[in-house]
């Protein structure tokens, strides 16, 4: 899960090797695709989606074929801000309790 800590615009960035997607609420928004992945779908690295403040479901989808491997997501709250690198403890929260 991915928490909005107010409704509005948040931006998304995802840089993998081989492949990844980044999807909130079921929908995707991102991904980096030089390897493949389940979908036959055009990806951008970057995407924006409205979120209403509080929990949003996250699935990333990640594929590694061989050699190094790297799967780094990053947001922002304006186009011309800067990027925030997200850790793991910015996901997998099921509660207020595991912030």
């Amino acid at each position: 899960y991915f928490e909005a800590p107010e409704t509005g615009m948040y931006f998304f960035r995802c840089l993998a090797d081989d492949a990844a997607m980044l999807k909130i609420n079921g929908a995707v928004v991102c991904g980096d695709a030089t390897g493949e992945l389940k979908e036959n779908i055009q990806l951008n690295q970057s995407g924006a989606v409205a979120l209403s403040k509080g929990m949003h479901a996250v699935e990333i989808d990640f594929v590694e074929n061989m050699g190094n491997e790297r799967l780094r997501l990053y947001f922002k709250r304006s186009e011309t801000s800067d990027w925030v690198f997200m850790e793991l403890k910015d996901f997998f929260r099921t509660s207020n309790r595991n912030k």
